[in-house]
């Protein structure tokens, strides 16, 4: 007497063909954050590390000697950053902020010609 055989599975792939390609759902469109005034945004850039050393010395050798002074290294990058640029504006556009400039919209590296000093 033989036993009976159990039944076979089907494949969960059911109908689904191994060789047709497959079809990538579109890519959403990037999501657009609104800007929030006070809002913060990470911003990276390049010092030669005497320099850092030296910034770095300014806000450790002033810290809490003087109330008004940059309490935090981001503070102290602030207000220097801010101070050339109202330079600028100043000099180059009758002291009027220009409109703002995203990161992408940036040139990156170094312009043509410069030596990096």
């Amino acid at each position: 007497m033989t036993t009976p055989q159990p039944a076979r599975k089907r494949s969960t792939f059911g109908d689904v063909d191994p060789i047709a390609p497959r079809t990538e759902p579109e890519p959403a469109p990037p999501r657009q954050r609104p800007r929030r005034s006070g809002a913060k945004t990470k911003v990276g850039f390049f010092l030669p590390e005497e320099e850092a050393d030296r910034a770095r010395a300014a806000l450790v050798n002033t810290f809490g000697t003087n109330q008004e002074g940059p309490r935090t290294f981001s503070e102290l990058i602030r207000r220097a950053l801010l101070a050339e640029v109202e330079r600028l504006e100043r000099q180059y556009n009758n002291g009027e902020e220009w409109p703002p400039v995203s990161a992408g919209q940036v040139p990156t590296g170094r312009p043509k010609g410069d030596s990096g000093e």
